[in-house]
């Protein structure tokens, strides 16, 4: 009868412990990666309801009196990750900003995300705006 051949038990734990290591080592990577992606919902969201700001400008001759709801604008952003706000409007001026929520709460670089009328671009993280916005 032949031998057959296989794996030994050692072999399989080295395996395991290598890959444990190679996990170890990309997962925080990897997560950064995806709250940078996720920044992106929060970008176009602003974008889109700065567009909707200045089509409502041109109806009233002013911000003022704009909300989310006469501008038929969600509160969310469209993968749910940030809170939309206008937080400052003014007869010619607005700020917008986009808090994170949920898992995207972890993004501490960047946090809040705030786009104004003369398209400056903030944020309330330890970051600077202008790794965050590009």
């Amino acid at each position: 009868m032949a031998r057959q051949k296989a794996f030994t038990l050692t072999e399989m734990l080295f395996c395991l412990a290598i890959l444990g290591l190679l996990l170890i080592l990309a997962l925080p990577s990897y997560q950064t990666h995806i709250i940078a992606t996720r920044r992106l919902d929060a970008k176009t969201a602003l974008f889109s309801l700065a567009s909707k700001l200045e089509e409502y400008y041109l109806a009233h001759q002013s911000y003022q009196g704009a909300s989310l709801a006469k501008l038929n604008s969600p509160h969310l952003s469209q993968q749910e990750f940030y809170t939309l706000s206008l937080v400052d409007l003014s007869p010619h001026s607005f700020t917008l900003q986009a808090s994170p929520k949920g898992p995207q709460l972890a993004d501490t670089l960047c946090a809040t995300l705030i786009l104004t009328a003369d398209g400056s671009k903030k944020i309330t993280g330890s970051g600077s705006a202008q790794q965050c916005w590009r």
